[in-house]
């Protein structure tokens, strides 16, 4: 009976000692990207455009195109698109200003919140 209590103790502090090391922070972007990895399909190769970029109303200004399209922008860093089909891209790279001339080349698609 001794021998089982001590071998209980001994248990119990390697799992304590295991359980303080360990990170408890989960870090999704490794699943994400897999998940929702750019390909050569989704990005256009002919011209950047955004439909609608907004901006926070922040100091610096903090913007970004939300446009959801089969497709990102070739200029865009950061493109996710979902599994469907077709697939919904869109680019979250954010930005002081609106860098993204218009789809329509005016400026009626830059507001800000």
């Amino acid at each position: 009976m001794a021998v089982k209590v001590a071998m209980m103790s001994v248990t119990m502090l390697l799992l304590v000692a295991v359980v303080a090391r360990v990170d408890a922070r989960f870090n999704f972007s490794p699943i994400l990207n897999s998940m929702l990895q750019q390909t050569d399909n989704s990005v256009k190769k002919d011209f950047d455009c955004c439909e609608l970029c907004i901006c926070a109303y922040s100091f610096p200004a903090q913007c970004r195109c939300t446009d959801n399209r089969p497709y990102c922008f070739p200029s865009c860093k950061n493109c996710l698109c979902n599994l469907s089909n077709p697939p919904q891209c869109f680019c979250y790279d954010i930005a002081e200003d609106c860098p993204i001339k218009s789809c329509w080349e005016k400026d009626e698609g830059h507001k800000i919140i």
